[in-house]
C-alpha cells in the first residue's frame, strides 16, 4: 500500500481559534502522482479531502473522523508539476460536532479556487 506522508511540505501557516490559512508545496516525485496519471500527473480528489481533515486536526490538534460531507466542488485539476504552490484556507465551528468550511487556491497571478469542501467532523 502506498504511503502519502510527505507529498507536501507545509512553507507557511497562520492559525487562529477559528481559522487557519497554510501554504503548502506539492512533491511531484511523490510516488501518488506516477501513480494517479504518469504522462498527466494529478492530485487525486479523496487525498484533497483527506489533506483538509489532516490540516484542521493540526491546527485543532484533536484526531476526527469524518461524519458528512455535504459540499465537495472540484473546480481545477491540481497538477504538482504546473501548480505546487496551493494555499488551503480552513475555517471551522465547534460544539457537539467540528464544521468545516475549506478550500484550496492556486496562487497564480490571478489566485485561482481549485477546490472547495465542506464537512462534519467528530473527534475520537
Amino acid at each position: 500500500m502506498m504511503s502519502l506522508e510527505n507529498y507536501y511540505t507545509i512553507i507557511d501557516q497562520h492559525i487562529e481559534e477559528y481559522s487557519a490559512t497554510f501554504q503548502i508545496k506539492l512533491n511531484a516525485q511523490h510516488e501518488m502522482f506516477i501513480g494517479h496519471f504518469h504522462e498527466f500527473p494529478l492530485l487525486p480528489g479523496v487525498v484533497q479531502m483527506e489533506l483538509m481533515q489532516e490540516l484542521l486536526e493540526m491546527s485543532i490538534h484533536q484526531k476526527l473522523v469524518l461524519s458528512s460531507s455535504k459540499n465537495i466542488k472540484f473546480l481545477g485539476m491540481i497538477n504538482p508539476t504546473l501548480n505546487n504552490i496551493l494555499s488551503v484556507n480552513l475555517n471551522w465551528t465547534m460544539d457537539q460536532d467540528v464544521k468545516l468550511k475549506s478550500e484550496i487556491i492556486f496562487d497564480a497571478d490571478i489566485p485561482m479556487v481549485m477546490f472547495k469542501y465542506s464537512a462534519q467532523y467528530t473527534t475520537v
